[in-house]
């Protein structure tokens, strides 16, 4: 009975191990996948569209000084540089 017992703990132990190694081989997949997609995605985009679009997105966000009236924008200017 003993044998018996040892051999089952050593199978459970085997079958164990290659769900592990499954695992591990399915993430390693998933990795490499993640890799490709995200040369795909750098590829599609270079530094000067990036560039582009963030002096937009700049020039379309107000600047608090411009909200404020004359005064406070010369008070800020003094306190602050």
């Amino acid at each position: 009975m003993a044998q018996l017992d040892s051999t089952i703990f050593t199978m459970e132990q085997q079958r164990m191990m290659l769900e592990q190694a499954n695992v591990q081989v399915d993430t390693v997949d998933a990795m490499k996948m993640g890799q490709k997609a995200m040369k795909v995605a750098q590829a599609a985009i270079n530094v000067d569209q990036v560039q582009d679009v963030m002096d937009d997105i700049q020039e379309q966000v107000p600047s608090p000084l411009r909200a404020l009236p004359r005064q406070s924008r010369a008070r800020w200017r003094s306190s602050f540089g």
